[in-house]
């Protein structure tokens, strides 16, 4: 194992409780709050420390005392802030989650300075990180940001990871370097329809979208997830388990995933670990708890 690079967010995340989220001008009362970090990029961050593997987090964060919270929760979770970028006159990215009574969540991201993170950055940070082996991404940073990261790992010869989170349009160049794409059924079928691609079930989609980068993942949340390589297509059961709330739980699967992938190179032992990593996260409110 060397060093996982996460190239990504860093948010503070306020979190409601609700017993059902609110309809188009519904307002809604709760004493539920709580304050926590998050970020995809943050959250799987943590995911892979906590599947102790060695985590570098590539990111921006304003000069304010969100920022200063967020990079003290990763730093209690084993997560090596080196090149974490402090911007002056930028806010910390922000994000509202709402949970209702079934653990189903709705999320508005104010991005701020996540959206201020420049491939030059990037491409600085990565190379000050020693021995990197597998270069993790999603899409809450620039699409430039993003590219200079599968650069990297591309000049490099280190595994590159993207979960296509949110979902954006994105370049196939990129997606071929993927190793996995990880999506969920949401974003794979995007996807597909940005391609051209037709697909009447999870497995025939994930050959489809297998024929685009070198392996795919298709998240499906209390089923499971599908990995195609090639021309084969495995569906992978999560356990039955009580859901209390599915904020996090993708972050999770791919955190796991990628130090499980990092340490093995076994794509299919790598999924399980996350399957089962994103069953646990469902367990508990918020993400990174």
């Amino acid at each position: 194992m060397g060093s996982i690079a996460v190239v990504g967010s860093i948010n503070r995340d306020l979190h409601l409780r609700l017993d059902a989220l609110p309809r188009p001008g519904e307002t809604v009362l709760t004493d539920a709050l709580v304050t926590t970090t998050g970020g995809k990029g943050a959250n799987q961050a943590v995911a892979v420390a906590l599947a102790n593997a060695t985590c570098h987090m590539v990111g921006a964060v304003g000069d304010d005392a969100a920022g200063v919270a967020a990079l003290d929760t990763l730093r209690a979770y084993g997560v090596d802030l080196g090149e974490v970028h402090r911007l002056s006159g930028t806010s910390t990215g922000t994000a509202v989650v709402m949970v209702d009574s079934q653990g189903q969540n709705s999320i508005v991201v104010a991005a701020a300075a996540n959206l201020a993170l420049t491939p030059k950055q990037v491409t600085a940070s990565l190379r000050a990180i020693p021995d990197v082996t597998t270069v993790l991404a999603q899409c809450e940073v620039p699409p430039e940001s993003v590219a200079a990261a599968a650069d990297f790992a591309r000049s490099t010869g280190a595994r590159f990871i993207l979960n296509l989170a949110p979902y954006r349009t994105t370049d196939p160049s990129i997606l071929k370097q993927c190793d996995p794409l990880v999506v969920n059924e949401v974003e794979a079928a995007a996807l597909a329809g940005d391609l051209g691609l037709e697909a009447d079930d999870l497995g025939t989609l994930s050959l489809a979208l297998a024929q685009m980068c070198h392996s795919v993942v298709i998240t499906a949340g209390a089923r499971g997830a599908c990995l195609a390589r090639g021309s084969t297509s495995t569906m992978i059961p999560a356990p039955a388990v009580d859901v209390v709330d599915t904020t996090g739980a993708g972050d999770a699967f791919v955190g796991a995933l990628t130090a499980g992938l990092d340490e093995s190179g076994d794509i299919d032992r790598a999924c399980r670990i996350g399957v089962e990593a994103g069953s646990m996260a469902v367990q508990h409110h918020g993400s990174m708890p």
